[in-house]
């Protein structure tokens, strides 16, 4: 039996419930995928679990499905966080694409005195979550903040909380 297709769906999941996914989506499952009408797909998200569901229909651009079973509960995690100062791109994507298939559950961009790189595209970083986490078999998707400057995220850290601090260049 060939593998699953394994999507986020950010809506809520529940047996019964008959949902869209996006054109996205739909466009992997239908020309990607190969997927077909009655074929199974696996949606996620981090409030109710991982569900099977049933492709009852593709029409020319969406693809219909029904939810069925709870095929895996949520499961509670460790809080880690990745307090990061921005770096060029492709090695942040990579960054950002491991840390998440590692379990980390909270990004924190810094702007930090000598930041080279002093902005984050975040939607470029949640997709790039999103799509490690479909590829991980993880469940929760983790959040990414809005950029910080690192005063000021020294000055919020939680008092129970315990930093580990790494540098490439030490």
């Amino acid at each position: 039996m060939a593998s699953k297709a394994r999507l986020f769906y950010s809506k809520e999941l529940k047996s019964g419930i008959i949902s869209k996914l996006s054109k996205t989506q739909s466009h992997y499952i239908k020309n990607v995928m190969r997927l077909n009408q009655g074929d199974k797909i696996s949606l996620f998200n981090s409030f109710n679990g991982e569900w099977d569901a049933n492709i009852l229909v593709h029409d020319k651009e969406l693809t219909e499905f029904k939810v069925e079973k709870l095929s895996r509960p949520q499961e509670k995690e460790n809080n880690l966080w990745l307090a990061f100062s921005p770096i060029k791109k492709i090695p942040q994507d990579m960054m950002i694409q491991k840390t998440t298939e590692l379990g980390i559950q909270k990004f924190i961009p810094l702007l930090c005195e000598r930041s080279v790189v002093r902005e984050i595209n975040t939607k470029r970083a949640e997709k790039i979550i999103t799509e490690a986490c479909e590829q991980s078999n993880r469940i929760t998707v983790p959040k990414i903040l809005d950029m910080q400057r690192l005063i000021d995220f020294i000055k919020t850290f939680p008092d129970e909380g315990k930093i580990v601090f790494c540098d490439i260049n030490s």
